[in-house]
């Protein structure tokens, strides 16, 4: 097809110092309504009674929290509660602006879900002192003998009577939960009217947990129905005290997960409202976003905590009281909490508060020269970077918390290579995969409470030290129709059966072992329906049934599936590798009595070795423990120092342990792959240390003997191998797009405006943009007027009177050009009718199509592209072309993955590849122009283009889809040989 590039130049000015949150402006009227520069979270924690107490996270912009306080209580509800116990704390800001009003449920739950009859009352003037009360319902009002409990209250102001009105749920007898409604009195310490029911359900179901939110003069009352199908609907009245009827029968939930406690709240830019609420047994909070609330948009990705709320809402606060919060209750960690340079893991920053220094993890090959973290500090906390910046990773700030007097702090970048993987990941197996050449962890979801996790991920590198997110690989809630929950510790292996290539994913969920399969390493992978593993070997008492291993004896080439928790189990795998042969059954569990979990077998030089876990997950002794075998069944012998990794507490590693076992193809390197306690902040996590884990490489070494050299647990990793899949090349350009904001423009420049292929798009560069580690390129839908417009125009860019559609394209031309080489791009693709995504090369010589054009990754109408293109005989385009269907690969599920496109490029051939699959390989000779003039466009450099076009000559016919859409871009490098 043909392509036009133009040249335009972008200046780029990024600024070094902080971003702040800016604060609406006040309106005008005698009581304009406070300008609002963040949010404030009030919630509880957990079930136990220490958790059920109020606790005040702070946001800059409703999206990502950081608990204040180290997220401890910053209310004693042995003080303000007559339980000692306090639930669903709710917030809100008066009708003069500048009262608060909380209330909550009196409640310990170890008591019983029937066991309280009061609410908490408080009121504030400065959110740091409160005054309290207790309301006893049935000491308070007659003819209460039969009220079970009192849940969730919540207080609205009443326009119409100038009240403050409180409304909660209530259950009497065997009657189902209804939620009430009664007024408090001037000074909010008691209810001044009995209470009445509020909300009247048609099928008279329990509704607990309401939440009203006023909008174009009507009250939406969002609810949870407890019995029947549990779950969050919308009733709707013009009057705040009555007259509920549905909105519709529909859920308003975005998870089939069970949820309770809907909180709503309008964001501070106006662009609509967010309702959240409490997924409890996942862990979690859901956030979703609308503008008119009947439609929700899930915005997960844009979340961030540093906690695990229960039950609780969210206030707009304004600049005066962010700053009362943080000097009362914020540390130095709340200013330097949220980065937007992706390329930093912000769960291992380290503050030495006696030195005033922070240590920031970058990842590997991170510059350390004028390095811009992009700060975005909580509203009332100021960063500013100090002349010169960043020398030698290290900068100066002055940094300010509310109140607080400045100070000066040091932020020294460093590039450990341990955690290899950011975020909280545990049980990691890793794959030398020989399909691809490169390696792969898969690890345990981690950082939900009590091990809730339901979705595996893979990780993938070339050198053991760059890990790159492959995304979701099995989610059992989606995946898996016998378990939905607890998804751990999963193991793999990569079998050759009939000349292709077969992965067999074993993994634990409900405390059963399942296997999926797939033909890649990425996926997708489909679970074979049924657990493998179900029930406690005979005579096995106690323990789980959790940790698979798989392991083929190189001696025999039989599989064996190892598993099991206080027991080390194993079976003999039948060839389909989805069954096993039942009499082959044994347990084979060490003899020195320090096995736990976590089986990891392997063979060298004539010996099995298995490795095993000991003591608890969520203890600092966790550790790995060795014997051998003369066969992969047993018996193991315990050599007399059988140590193979523990924590080191001098560099305040702990919990090392669940460990797989890597031997570098061909050669005898060996590396153990473990998790740990995160640093630093688990050894203060106490139990919950054992679901905050992060996963790490060392190197294993042997003894002459044979013997496992105890292996010494480090921050600093293993050095990068070479790369495995490259040969000789060695990476010489390259966009990880780690820096939020405007594309890098020392390596991008623009097109504008309309450009080729009659193009419905006009290409500008507000259509790109980085955030959270990835180029985004943003179709629109927006008419404006075209500047080119020329009436009577025969040229389709100039007889356009308008433009409907935005979007960008992204150019090296002018800034860099390549001959030769490995490109490389990880991306996900729009395929909505109508999208034209491509990335792409041309020539830097001769008019197109003599200079030559590559589309590495090419869309539309339901169709990838692998092209080439030069001159033809009859002065057109000659096409080396394959296609493929998407519908083939998987339509909308594939589309919603990040795939890797690849481009080979040498002085003999081109060859095109997706996901290490080969697309097209065509030799350069035959390339070559068919004008007589012998130049051969693919031996001179090439510049790259990225673009999203709409509609066009193939684009598709956009109008039926609905805007934005997205093209996401995690990274795009280019190797070449040395």
């Amino acid at each position: 097809m043909l392509r036009i590039a133009s040249r335009v130049g972008l200046l780029l000015f990024m600024l070094s110092s902080a971003v702040f949150a800016q604060p609406q402006k006040r309106g005008a009227g005698k009581n304009p309504k406070p300008a609002m520069a963040g949010y404030l979270f009030a919630y509880f924690t957990g079930n136990a009674k220490a958790e059920e107490q109020i606790h005040f996270a702070l946001s800059s912009d409703g999206l990502k929290y950081r608990a204040l306080n180290h997220n401890q209580p910053v209310l004693s509800s042995a003080a303000i509660s007559s339980t000692g116990g306090v639930r669903d704390p709710h917030i809100m800001r008066g009708a003069d602006g500048k009262t608060f009003y909380m209330v909550a449920t009196d409640m310990v739950s170890g008591n019983g879900w029937s066991s309280n009859r009061a609410m908490v009352l408080l009121k504030s003037t400065d959110l740091i002192n409160w005054s309290s009360s207790v309301v006893n319902v049935p000491q308070r009002f007659a003819g209460q003998d039969s009220l079970l409990r009192v849940w969730a209250p919540q207080t609205i102001y009443d326009k119409k009577s100038g009240r403050y009105m409180l409304y909660w749920s209530m259950k009497y007898g065997n009657e189902p939960d209804k939620i009430y409604y009664a007024f408090a009195n001037k000074d909010f310490t008691d209810l001044a009217t009995e209470p009445k029911q509020l909300f009247y359900s048609p099928d008279n179901a329990a509704c607990i947990d309401g939440d009203i939110v006023e909008k174009d003069g009507m009250f939406y009352l969002f609810f949870k129905t407890e019995d029947q199908h549990p779950g969050i609907k919308v009733a709707v009245s013009d009057k705040l005290t009555g007259g509920y009827t549905m909105l519709s029968a529909d859920y308003v939930q975005q998870t089939n997960k069970p949820v309770e406690g809907a909180g709503t709240f309008e964001l501070n830019d106006g662009s609509g409202f967010v309702l959240m609420y409490d997924m409890y047994t996942s862990s979690k909070y859901q956030f979703t976003k609308t503008t008119d609330l009947k439609n929700f948009t899930i915005i997960d990705e844009e979340i961030s905590m540093n906690f695990h709320p229960r039950h609780g809402t969210v206030m707009p606060v304004t600049e005066d009281e962010c700053r009362r919060l943080l000097s009362k209750w914020g540390t130095v960690e709340d200013a330097f909490a949220f980065p937007a340079n992706a390329a930093i893991k912000p769960i291992n920053t380290v503050v030495d508060s006696a030195q005033k220094n922070i240590s920031i993890s970058v990842q590997p090959g991170t510059s350390l020269e004028q390095f811009n973290p992009q700060w975005r500090p909580l509203p009332g906390a100021i960063v500013q970077l100090q002349q010169p910046g960043f020398v030698q990773g290290k900068a100066s700030y002055q940094v300010s918390l509310g109140n607080q007097p400045a100070a000066a702090w040091t932020v020294q970048l460093t590039t450990p290579h341990n955690p290899v993987l950011a975020g909280y990941y545990a049980d990691p197996d890793v794959l030398y995969a020989e399909q691809t050449g490169k390696y792969y962890i898969y690890p345990t979801s981690d950082g939900f409470n009590g091990w809730s996790g339901t979705y595996f991920k893979a990780f993938s590198s070339t050198d053991l030290v760059n890990w790159h997110d492959e995304g979701v690989i099995l989610d059992l809630e989606k995946d898996v129709s016998w378990a939905k929950r607890n998804a751990w510790a999963p193991c793999i292996i990569e079998k050759k059966i009939n000349g292709r290539y077969k992965y067999f994913y074993y993994f634990t969920a409900a405390q059963k072992i399942g296997v999926a399969v797939a033909d890649h390493p990425t996926g997708p992978f489909t679970d074979i329906g049924k657990p493998l593993v179900v029930e406690r070997p005979a005579g096995v008492k106690g323990g789980q049934e959790i940790d698979p291993e798989v392991f083929e004896d190189p001696k025999t080439g039989k599989t064996y599936l190892y598993w099991g928790n206080g027991h080390m189990a194993v079976v003999e795998l039948n060839e389909d590798m989805i069954s096993y042969k039942p009499e082959s059954l044994q347990i084979i569990t060490p003899t020195d009595k320090t096995f736990r979990e976590g089986t990891t077998v392997f063979y060298r030089n004539g010996l099995y070795y298995f490795l095993w876990s000991e003591d608890d997950t969520r203890s600092v002794n966790y550790r790995v423990r060795y014997g051998t075998a003369a066969s992969p069944l047993g018996p193991i012998q315990i050599p007399a120092n059988n140590l193979v990794i523990a924590k080191d507490e001098a560099k305040g590693i702990y919990g090392t342990g669940h460990n797989s076992v890597l031997n570098v193809p061909g050669t005898d390197d060996w590396y153990i792959v473990y998790h740990r306690f995160n640093y630093p902040n688990g050894i203060n996590m106490g139990s919950a240390a054992g679901f905050h884990r992060e996963v790490c490489f060392d190197k294993m070494e042997f003894l002459p003997n044979g013997s496992i050299a105890v292996v010494k647990p480090t921050h600093e990793g293993v050095s990068a191998l070479p790369a495995a899949n490259t040969g000789q090349y060695k990476l010489v350009w390259a966009d990880e797009f780690n820096e939020a904001g405007k594309p890098d423009s020392t390596k991008w420049s623009y097109e504008h405006g309309f450009v080729r292929n009659e193009e419905a798009q006009w290409y500008q560069p507000d259509n790109a943009f980085c955030a959270h580690g990835k180029l985004i390129i943003e179709s629109r839908k927006e008419t404006k007027p075209n500047p080119n417009f020329v009436a009577g125009s025969n040229n389709w860019r100039t007889n356009r009177d308008s433009i409907r559609y935005t979007s960008a394209c992204l150019i090296t031309k002018g800034k860099k050009a390549w001959q030769f080489g490995r490109f490389e791009m990880r991306a996900k693709i729009d395929i909505s009718a109508g999208m034209w995504p491509a990335w792409w090369t041309l020539g830097i010589s001769k008019p197109w199509p003599g200079n030559g054009e590559i589309d590495i990754m090419e869309y539309y109408r339901g169709k990838l592209l692998a092209n080439i293109a030069s001159l033809g005989a009859d002065k057109k385009a000659a096409w080396f072309s394959n296609t493929f269907s998407t519908d083939s690969l998987g339509a909308a599920a594939w589309a919603g993955k990040f795939h890797v496109w690849r481009m080979d490029w040498t002085k003999d051939d081109i060859a095109l590849y997706l996901d290490d699959v080969l697309l097209n390989k065509t030799p350069v000779a035959l390339l070559t122009n068919k004008d007589g003039s012998g130049f051969n466009p693919f031996l001179q450099p090439h510049y790259m283009l990225i673009n999203v076009a709409v509609g066009g000559m193939n684009g598709g016919d956009p109008t039926g889809t609905t805007f934005p859409k997205r093209m996401e871009v995690d990274y795009v490098r280019v190797y070449q040989k040395q």
